[in-house]
């Protein structure tokens, strides 16, 4: 979940009432529900200002600001003290208090269609500006569309930096506390390294963790037992399951009760020498509550 700021000219086209919105509405509201929308006492004034001035249906802004003053999970409120008035210059007092309360949320995104929100000047001062156009499905990846999901067979290349997407999926996994990790070669030398590297480091300290993987001609339960003894798994409760044949685990899967994050090549999507082997990576919410946490074959670990 991502901390976003939401200027007026991407509300004053919104129906809070997704069943009444259209398609194009509908889809991105539910897309902004997904993160936490950032106010201040300031901006909801001005937000009401910018109505006024503009002649925007003044419903719809209530609408709006009743929906983030009752949901506490995914909306806050700043407090004075919290806006550092960073942009302290601008004449503009819509713009001032838009600006502010942004620069004091934690991820700085603010979600923007107007012509006087100039791109690489926000950028300069630390805010990312997003456009209308850019928070769909399927669009340029960018930081909204990164953690909005569905995200769909998007394509990691050959060679691409392992580290930055160890940070993409951490940042999912940390807020997670169970998780199923399905790959045939879980044990594979590489995949274990980059287990501990990219996955391994972000799941917290506690968590539950269920392993489905296959023995091979090169690969033995032995080695992947004796693997996870050692002191750098002791933080974890990590269960191992070995499936009689591949196609009992086929699925490359890193499941939570949070969100499916399916990888085409699993574990060796983030290659070697912290470079990436080209793969698909598909990440969904898990809505149907019962998540995929098959205990495939026979425990063999602890």
């Amino acid at each position: 979940m991502l901390e976003i700021t939401i200027c007026a000219t991407i509300l004053k086209n919104l129906n809070m009432n997704t069943m009444l919105a259209s398609d194009d509405e509908n889809q991105l509201m539910l897309r902004l529900k997904q993160h936490c929308i950032v106010l201040s006492n300031d901006l909801n004034t001005q937000y009401m200002e910018y109505c006024k001035k503009n002649k925007i249906n003044m419903d719809l802004i209530q609408t709006f600001l009743a929906y983030c003053s009752h949901d506490k999970k995914n909306c806050r409120i700043l407090s004075g003290s919290e806006l550092k008035n960073k942009f302290s210059r601008e004449t503009d007092a819509y713009l001032k208090a838009l600006m502010n309360t942004c620069a004091a949320s934690e991820d700085k995104i603010l979600i923007s269609d107007s012509s006087r929100l100039n791109k690489t000047e926000l950028e300069n001062h630390g805010l990312e500006l997003i456009r209308k156009a850019e928070t769909g499905i399927g669009k340029s990846l960018n930081t909204f569309t990164k953690y909005t999901f569905p995200i769909v067979l998007y394509e990691i290349k050959e060679g691409e930096d392992s580290k930055e997407l160890g940070k993409w999926l951490g940042r999912i996994l940390s807020g997670e506390s169970s998780f199923a990790i399905y790959d045939n070669y879980f044990g594979d030398a590489d995949n274990l390294k980059n287990f501990r590297k990219y996955i391994l480091k972000y799941i917290p300290k506690g968590a539950d963790i269920t392993i489905i993987t296959t023995e091979t001609q090169d690969l033995k339960k032995e080695e992947i037992k004796e693997e996870l003894k050692k002191d750098g798994y002791k933080d974890w409760g990590i269960e191992v399951y070995l499936a009689k044949s591949k196609k009992d685990s086929h699925p490359r899967v890193i499941a939570t009760p949070g969100y499916n994050i399916v990888l085409d090549r699993g574990l060796s999507t983030f290659g070697r020498g912290g470079k990436t082997f080209s793969s698909m990576l598909t990440i969904e919410k898990n809505t149907a509550g019962d998540w995929y946490r098959r205990k495939v074959g026979a425990k063999i670990f602890p």
